[in-house]
């Protein structure tokens, strides 16, 4: 991105500018025919270079009045004159930017999963299917509570997905002589929930397991295959914008800009929720306050530690006071301390709202969480209060010590008598577990 960056005004100059030299030289060599053709060349070939060529033709056009008979002259036939050159130009220039912005929205559909004709959803394989009598059945329960009540508007039950399913497909073949063909990876499949106001559900989960593409799918950057989500009551399908109007959102990646500052960030996404300047300054410096980064008020996102550039995403979500939170691995690259911070903030701004986070951790998860579900491979294999899951799921607990050699044989028959269920697990240089 920062090499485009770089790159791309440079290319864009040069490919203007030498293209418009070259037919600057033949035009005044004489050679109409020639000047005229290499302008309709470059000008269909090179679409930066129709303003700059168009405007020339322009000037040539005054110029020649002036010699001839003085620009008082000129009529609006000089400029619609086949020779001229003028309004060719701005008919390529028309349609090069209906194409150019026909092929942007085919890209962005594509990139987010949408399709220009409809088209039945793909079928998912009898494999990954999870039949009724496989399914938990506190994963039945749940599907219930987000089948039976939709979401309304005074947030009482904010967050609302019901069977959502994400499929990402891709050409295979189709060169040397093969076939083409069309491989499916089921990134969510049917996966159901709901979160109420005051509640913050975590996403708990290896790499791989649909956490990120069920975010996304949220927040609109992609389009799911199945199923649906309500958004304080809007459809993610049919009526995302009022949705996007009660949603902050933390991504798992960096999308800061680089040369704006920490409170130029702040400031920026305030006034975009529509506070007032003072507002705006007085919410960005409590917020810096309490996560602990007001030293890196002035310095640019692209000068920021990984650590901080995180606990400024997860400001920018809390920015605009929205009532619904979405957070994708919030403290990824966090040290122990920031990460404790980090969490502090996310307690005390929860109440009040819903939200979804993402993690790895079940600690996080732990901490931050009131339920939490458990997805692997893309499904929810079991939800509930972290309490609940322990209780269900849990094989006990792993107690660590430390102690010189000597005083082991004395401490595990200590721990024994205390816990006369626990067993030595492991036992290597002064420490047990």
């Amino acid at each position: 991105m920062e090499k485009a960056e770089a790159t791309f005004p440079v290319a864009n100059i040069f490919l203007t500018i030498i293209p418009f030299v070259i037919v600057t030289i033949v035009d005044m060599l004489q050679v109409p025919t020639a000047g005229l053709a290499l302008h309709y060349l470059f000008a269909c070939l090179i679409p930066p270079y129709g303003l700059i060529g168009g405007l020339y033709f322009v000037i040539r056009v005054q110029l020649l009045a002036s010699y001839a008979g003085g620009i008082d002259a000129l009529t609006a036939a000089s400029y619609t004159a086949v020779d001229a050159a003028v309004v060719p130009t701005a008919v390529i220039m028309g349609l090069q930017s209906l194409l150019l912005l026909a092929m942007v929205l085919i890209m962005d559909r594509r990139d987010r999963g949408l399709v220009l004709f409809a088209m039945a959803a793909p079928e998912m394989p009898k494999e990954m299917r999870l039949v009724k009598e496989e399914e938990d059945v506190d994963i039945t329960r749940e599907r219930e509570r987000a089948m039976a009540r939709l979401p309304n508007a005074d947030f009482s039950t904010c967050i609302a997905v019901r069977d959502l399913a994400k499929v990402y497909s891709k050409m295979t073949g189709g060169h040397c002589g093969q076939a083409a063909s069309t491989e499916s990876h089921w990134a969510v499949r049917g996966v159901s929930y709901r979160v109420d106001k005051g509640e913050m559900f975590g996403l708990l989960g290896p790499n791989g397991a649909g956490k990120t593409s069920t975010l996304q799918t949220l927040t609109g950057e992609l389009h799911s295959t199945r199923g649906d989500a309500y958004v304080a009551g809007h459809s993610i399908k049919r009526d995302l914008k009022p949705a996007f109007q009660n949603m902050g959102y933390c991504p798992q990646f960096s999308a800061l800009m680089r040369r704006l500052s920490v409170m130029e960030h702040l400031m920026l996404f305030g006034q975009l929720e529509g506070f007032s300047l003072e507002v705006c300054r007085e919410r960005a410096r409590a917020f810096m306050l309490l996560m602990n980064i007001e030293e890196h008020a002035d310095v640019w996102a692209q000068n920021l530690s990984g650590g901080t550039q995180r606990k400024l995403s997860v400001l920018l979500a809390l920015m605009g006071d929205p009532a619904i939170l979405l957070m994708d691995e919030p403290s990824c690259g966090l040290d122990p301390g920031a990460r404790r911070v980090l969490w502090n903030v996310i307690r005390q701004t929860v109440p009040g709202r819903a939200g979804i986070m993402t993690t790895h951790s079940m600690e996080e998860a732990d901490a931050l969480c009131d339920r939490i579900g458990i997805m692997v491979m893309g499904r929810l294999r079991c939800v509930g209060t972290p309490q609940h899951l322990k209780s269900r799921y849990g094989d006990g607990y792993a107690l660590e010590l430390k102690a010189p050699a000597i005083a082991m044989p004395a401490l595990d028959a200590m721990v024994r008598c205390e816990f006369p269920g626990a067993s030595l697990e492991e036992e290597m240089g002064g420490r047990c577990m």
